[in-house]
Formats: C-alpha cells, structure tokens, sequence
C-alpha cells in the first residue's frame, strides 16, 4: 500500500537536500567560530568585528535556508519523513547558529581583549557537534549511525554542562570586577546554549528513527 501510494503521490526529496545544505552551512558557522575563538588573542578591533560579520553572513545564509524549508512544506503534500520531523532539524539547526552568533556579537560588542578561559574548549566542542549533526543530515536512512550519533551529541553535552559550571564558578571566585565577571558569564551562557540545541537535534533524531527505524 504504501509503494503504491509512493508512487501515486511521490514524496518530495528535495527537503533532504536542502536539510544537508543547511548542515552545511552550520558547520561552516561552527568552523569559522571555532578558528574565531581560537585565534582571537592575536586580532586587532577591526579583526574582531570582520570575523563576526563573516559569522553573521553565514547565519543570515542559514536564515534564508531554514525559511525555504518551512515555507516548502506548507506546499508540498508528501515528505521524505514527518514534516515536524523535518521543521524541527530546520529550526534547531537554525538555533545552534543563532547562539553562534549571539556569542560573536556579544564579544565583539563588549570590546572583550581577552578570550575567557573555557572559550577553546567550548568551541571545539561546538565544532564535534555540528560535524556529527551534519554526517547524521548526510547519512539519515543510517539508524546504527544515527543512533551513535544522538548518544554522542548527548554525552558532548552533558561534558558542556560541568565545563560550564565549573568555568562560570571560576570567574565569580577569581573576578572582583563586575563588569567583566558579567560579559564572561553571558559569553559563556550563549555557547553553552548553542551546545544545548545540539542534544536538541540529538532528540529529533531520536524520533525519526523510532518512526523509520
């Protein structure tokens, strides 16, 4: 029954492509941040604020593609797989490299002369997710690798959450100024939200492969 529905009503496989266009995009973002962060200590002002509109073109091109989809599935009848499923990759996705650039602007805009201390590993990190949330986008009819994938972004995370304690517990017993004990502390609240949208993805993969696994 369900071949011959397939074939009276074909699903529209364009979604699954502009999905890896999309896990493109955002690896490209985590990648570009991550050599941000990690060079950031030998930049000049107008350094810093051309790599964060680099970061903000990449996030306005992830903008435009999350849009696409959302708009697409609107006005197409039959999906590759659940079009929730679908709308909540795009928009997690889009999550991750909203935060992304949350944390850039937030650096560049707080004139930040120093990296916080934590901000290397937090990106690195950042950067392991988005490159097994784009091998997952690339690979989905793969469920032993999916199924590794979503433990693995959700064990990144967990990490995350103890290097973000213990980074923000640092800087309230080691900074006596308020003002930068505040910037570091919404700098890293931003990235560690970025990694919590990661496990998010994690979860949508989750659902689609109980539902076609």
């Amino acid at each position: 029954m369900i071949k011959i529905l397939d074939i009276l009503l074909p699903r529209e496989k364009k979604f699954i492509e502009m999905l890896k266009t999309q896990s493109d995009i955002l690896h490209e973002g985590a990648s570009e941040f991550h050599l941000f962060v990690t060079s950031f200590d030998g930049l000049k002002g107008s350094d810093v604020m051309e790599r964060r509109n680099a970061i903000k073109e990449i996030e306005r091109r992830g903008d435009k593609i999350t849009r696409s989809i959302s708009d697409g599935l609107h006005e197409t009848f039959i999906t590759p797989i659940d079009r929730e499923d679908i709308l909540h990759l795009t928009q997690r996705m889009d999550d991750i490299l909203d935060f992304i650039h949350e944390t850039t602007t937030k650096i560049a805009i707080y004139n930040v002369e120093k990296m916080p201390s934590c901000m290397d590993e937090f990106s690195k990190l950042i950067l392991e997710c988005c490159t097994i949330i784009k091998s997952s986008i690339y690979n989905l009819k793969n469920y032993a690798e999916i199924k590794k994938a979503i433990l693995d972004l959700h064990n990144i995370e967990v990490k995350a959450d103890r290097i973000f304690f213990e980074c923000v517990g640092n800087v309230f017993n080691n900074n006596h100024e308020a003002k930068e004990l505040i910037k570091s502390k919404e700098i890293y609240e931003s990235v560690e939200e970025a990694i919590n949208m990661c496990d998010k993805v994690g979860d949508t993969l989750g659902t689609i492969v109980i539902k076609h696994g």
